[in-house]
């Protein structure tokens, strides 16, 4: 049978990635004509909250039971996408030229 922490840390990695991949979509794809259409709100609301959530839960559970290095390759792995996400987010900025 398959552990709560097993399910919670498959849900982490998925939904990381799942939000990485949805930020390098164009945004045409995800804004309609006055906000989010449905691709861009299950980024928004429940793709990013999930990751976050599943990650801060899964780092609370590394803390109580000891794992030190599972919580670093995920503090790692999270790290990682946000600083890439970041630089893609700066890379189309300067490329629309609004910097």
């Amino acid at each position: 049978m398959v552990s709560i922490y097993s399910k919670l840390n498959i849900t982490f990695y998925l939904s990381a990635i799942l939000v990485f991949i949805l930020l390098i979509i164009p945004p045409r794809f995800k804004m309609g004509v006055y906000g989010p259409n449905y691709l861009g709100w299950f980024w928004a609301i429940i793709l990013i909250p999930t990751s976050i959530i599943a990650f801060l839960w899964l780092l609370v559970l590394d803390i109580r039971n000891k794992k030190v290095n599972e919580s670093l390759k995920r503090t790692l792995f999270f790290l990682i996408v946000i600083g890439f996400s970041i630089v893609y987010w700066f890379y189309q900025i300067k490329k629309n030229g609004n910097i």
